[in-house]
């Protein structure tokens, strides 16, 4: 009892001592309270996204989940710059990697075998297999001396029909070392089936997992990735083309060329051909992905269009993709004098604004005093 006690104090203050060099000093208490417990809640996930899809079905953005309306005494959330590392430590970052090559630590794929294994006897059981096979074995060799037996039988020895019973005793039968030979030849070819099967497909919500990566943004995770991006049949048989694109983007969010370059690029449209479109719903990728100087300029194109971003604009002003895209310029660009043009944004006209600040974008890109993202 003694021993556990202490085991159990040295690694909180390990851990307390590892986490503490990754945190800045400057961080408030509440808000390196709150980074702990994102970091506890991950490392669960993380654990469990294998043996148990409740604790471990994860949402990918969960800095901006944790934090979102959550306010410090004093200053912006933004200004702490507050990063993934802080809550992604070394160890943490290796089992996302391991999960990436679809590789499992040495108790997790037993468990899970013993578990398919458990289900399988339960619900079938090979007592019942093993029966059936030896029936499909043994069937006509016993029809073979039964029939041998009734046909040459002394009715005054033997009045009733001989049956399988009195073949085991004729042949003098032990089968229980039969049965015990295939019950473990069966399990074997089961736990060898269960592995491969395993070991082949990825049974956890591995798209979520690819999104983190982008956010993270560790160089560790680049070769995984780009594994995903050339082997997505492996990782998604139905839709390995979704599954593609996942990583694709992870990638162009850690600004991995030419990955970044072709989505900025794919995302590029022309006035005349965003005019003609009738929904969008994809502006936030200027921000949360791409997020540079090129993406915020393909953002402002869409300032001067009404055009629907989910259903119908008739949803209010959320459904207007001129307004999403004034909400996001505004949440990011941080130039004093397009601030001054907006003024107050609870009484600012985007009607008859948005073309000021469409027309500021345009000559002062490549200055852009972007906030940086989480």
């Amino acid at each position: 009892m003694k021993y556990k006690f202490f085991s159990i104090l040295l690694l909180f203050i390990l851990t307390t001592n590892s986490y503490s060099q990754v945190i800045p000093d400057n961080i408030p208490n509440e808000v390196r309270i709150r980074l702990g417990e994102i970091k506890a809640n991950i490392e669960l996930k993380l654990d469990s996204c294998r043996t148990n899809i409740v604790l471990g079905n994860w949402h990918s953005n969960l800095l901006s989940k944790y934090f979102f309306r959550f306010k410090i005494p004093e200053g912006d959330l933004y200004q702490l710059n507050l990063n993934w590392k802080m809550v992604y430590d070394d160890m943490m970052i290796e089992r996302i990697i391991q999960l990436l090559n679809n590789k499992y630590r040495e108790d997790e794929l037993e468990f899970l075998v013993n578990r398919q294994i458990y289900f399988h006897n339960k619900n079938f059981g090979f007592e019942q297999d093993v029966m059936y096979k030896m029936n499909v074995d043994t069937t006509k060799f016993f029809k073979e001396v039964k029939d041998s037996l009734n046909r040459f039988r002394d009715k005054n020895m033997h009045e009733n029909l001989y049956q399988n019973f009195d073949v085991f005793q004729y042949l003098k039968i032990d089968t229980t070392s039969r049965f015990n030979f295939l019950m473990d030849s069966l399990k074997y070819e089961k736990v060898k089936k269960i592995k491969n099967e395993l070991l082949c497909q990825v049974n956890f919500a591995i798209e979520r997992l690819i999104d983190a990566c982008g956010y993270i943004k560790d160089e560790r995770f680049v070769i995984p990735l780009l594994n995903i991006v050339d082997n997505s049949q492996k990782f998604d048989k139905e839709y390995p083309d979704r599954i593609k694109a996942r990583a694709t983007r992870a990638l162009a969010n850690m600004e991995v060329e030419p990955y970044y370059s072709n989505l900025l690029k794919s995302y590029s449209f022309s006035l005349e051909e965003i005019q003609k479109m009738h929904i969008v719903d994809y502006i936030d990728i200027f921000t949360e992905i791409l997020h540079s100087q090129e993406s915020f300029l393909e953002l402002s194109k869409y300032l001067l269009y009404t055009t629907p971003t989910f259903v119908s604009s008739e949803f209010g002003p959320d459904g207007n993709v001129s307004f999403n895209a004034y909400r996001l310029i505004t949440q990011y660009i941080e130039n004093k004098d397009l601030l001054e043009i907006i003024g107050d944004p609870s009484t600012f006209d985007l009607n008859e604004g948005k073309f000021k600040i469409y027309d500021w974008m345009q000559k002062n890109y490549g200055k852009y005093e972007i906030k940086r993202l989480w």
